[in-house]
C-alpha cells in the first residue's frame, strides 16, 4: 500500500492519509474486472442495488443525486411543501466493510459457487504492508475493510451500504436467480 494525503489533511498525522492498494496488474485486469461484471450484472438484473445509489454505477453518476434532489426541492417548493433530507458521509467507508457480513450478504443475495468463493478467498487472509520512499514496513493482516484502488471494492462497499439503508432488508434468498459462476 501506498499512504495518500487527503486533500487539506496535515500531513504529520497518520489519518490524513489514504491506504491506496497496489495489486498486481494481471489480477487487477483479468481477475478483479471480471469478476466485478459479473457481479454487478447479477446485482443490476436482480434488482438487489438500491435504486438511490448512483455512484460506481454504469450510466449513473452522483450528479444524479444532486439533479434529483434539486427536483424534489423544487417540486415542493411550487407546491409549498417542506422538503427533509439527511446527508450521510461515512467516513472511512472502504476501510470499515465487516468481510464477513458483506460474505453473508452476498450468499442471501443468491451468491455461490465459485464467484462466492473467490470473493471469499480474495477477502481473506490479505496481508499489507505500507510503502514509503522506497521503503517498506512490515507485513499486516487486514481483518476488516476492502482495498482502497481496488476494482471490485466499490462495488463491494455499496453491496453493503444497500442492506445498511434498509433498501434490501426484507428480500429473501429464494426471491432471486442463484448465481454460480462457471
Amino acid at each position: 500500500m501506498i499512504p495518500i494525503l487527503k486533500r487539506g489533511k496535515n500531513k504529520s498525522k497518520a489519518q490524513s492519509y489514504r491506504p491506496i492498494s497496489l495489486t498486481s496488474g494481471v489480477c487487477k485486469t483479468m481477475a478483479e474486472r471480471i469478476i466485478n461484471q459479473r457481479l454487478q450484472l447479477y446485482l443490476e438484473t436482480q434488482s438487489i442495488i438500491a435504486l438511490e445509489q448512483a455512484g460506481f454505477r454504469q450510466y449513473r453518476s452522483t450528479e444524479d443525486q444532486t439533479t434529483h434532489i434539486s427536483q424534489v426541492i423544487e417540486d415542493a417548493f411550487q407546491a409549498k411543501k417542506a422538503v427533509l433530507a439527511v446527508f450521510i458521509d461515512l467516513q472511512k467507508a472502504f476501510d470499515k466493510v465487516w468481510k464477513d457480513g458483506l460474505l453473508v450478504k452476498l450468499l442471501r443475495c443468491g451468491i455461490r459457487g465459485n464467484m462466492f468463493q473467490w470473493t471469499k478467498s480474495y477477502l481473506h487472509n490479505r496481508r499489507a504492508r505500507v510503502s514509503v520512499d522506497g521503503r517498506c514496513g512490515q507485513k499486516v493482516l487486514l481483518r476488516q475493510g476492502v482495498f482502497q484502488g481496488g476494482v471490485l471494492s466499490p462495488t463491494q462497499r455499496f453491496t453493503q451500504t444497500t442492506w445498511y439503508f434498509g433498501a434490501a432488508s426484507s428480500m429473501q434468498p429464494q426471491q432471486h436467480t442463484e448465481y454460480r459462476s462457471p
